[in-house]
């Protein structure tokens, strides 16, 4: 089967299951609640590990050199996420960005043409600074006490700025006019959804969120699930967050992922 055939597959299905889930009825909620706004602010602290490869032009050969992103976090600059969630009755807003600064200083071997053998035995200090952010509008499908599951259906943007500084053990090939090489690229893809939260009392429940799209990429999806405790006031969450990213040809991002842990607080008000 080939990759554009399995991300339709994969697309197809969660079409069908999001379907599925819309043949559910809602809990029904008393009318005060369904007939005004409800809001709740949520801060995270993400630390993710990168894999992948980034993809470079080398200027004045018209190739490119692919640098792994892998291990990245060794020197973690800065990572922020937050998400709003505006509601009415069983409509929603949910908003969510994602502000990415990672740096790395360690050895590959990559192939830059006119260097003698498989490849070049380089050391890379490399940058990567990025925003992800996801606007969708939600619809509940149901309720039963504090469980809850959304239908989502919007959009990500990924905005990434990639830095590279290559010092060769070696010679350079006389051709490579310079060792800083630097790219950016932004990706809009639309996604489809399903989050919420599956309670086991009236303190502790399950949080999760589901969601994959296409359009600038590929294939785009996203997990996350974790352990939260409900307050009057709002909740605490420990939740494991995995973003994908599934390119090829000469974009910036081949087959990229952020995967790791986040701890954060929600609001309600």
């Amino acid at each position: 089967m080939t990759r554009h055939s399995r991300n339709t597959s994969l697309l197809g299905a969660c079409c069908v299951a999001l379907t599925v889930l819309a043949s559910t009825p809602a809990h029904s909620e008393p009318a005060a609640t369904t007939d005004r706004w409800q809001f709740t602010a949520r801060l995270y602290g993400w630390f993710p590990s990168v894999s992948g490869d980034l993809k470079y032009d080398l200027p004045g050969i018209g190739d490119s050199a692919t640098v792994d992103a892998g291990d990245i976090l060794d020197a973690l600059e800065g990572v922020f996420m937050g998400t709003f969630l505006a509601q009415r009755g069983d409509w929603s807003i949910i908003t969510d960005v994602i502000y990415l600064n990672l740096a790395n200083d360690k050895n590959n071997a990559i192939r830059i043409p006119g260097g003698p053998g498989p490849g070049v035995n380089i050391k890379v200090d490399q940058e990567l600074t990025g925003w992800v952010w996801s606007l969708a509008g939600g619809y509940r499908v149901y309720r039963k006490d504090t469980t809850r599951v959304n239908l989502l259906l919007g959009f990500r943007m990924l905005d990434l700025d990639a830095k590279a500084k290559l010092t060769v053990r070696g010679p350079l090939p006389p051709t490579l006019p310079s060792a800083k090489l630097r790219k950016a690229e932004t990706l809009w893809d639309g996604i489809v959804g399903v989050n919420g939260r599956v309670a086991f009392n009236e303190h502790w429940f399950v949080p999760f969120h589901v969601d994959v799209g296409t359009g600038d990429s590929s294939l785009t999806w996203q997990a996350m699930a974790g352990v939260g405790y409900g307050f009057n006031w709002g909740d605490l969450t420990l939740t494991y967050r995995h973003l994908s990213y599934d390119q090829s040809g000469d974009k910036l991002i081949q087959n990229m992922s952020f995967s790791g842990p986040a701890i954060g607080v929600n609001f309600r008000f």
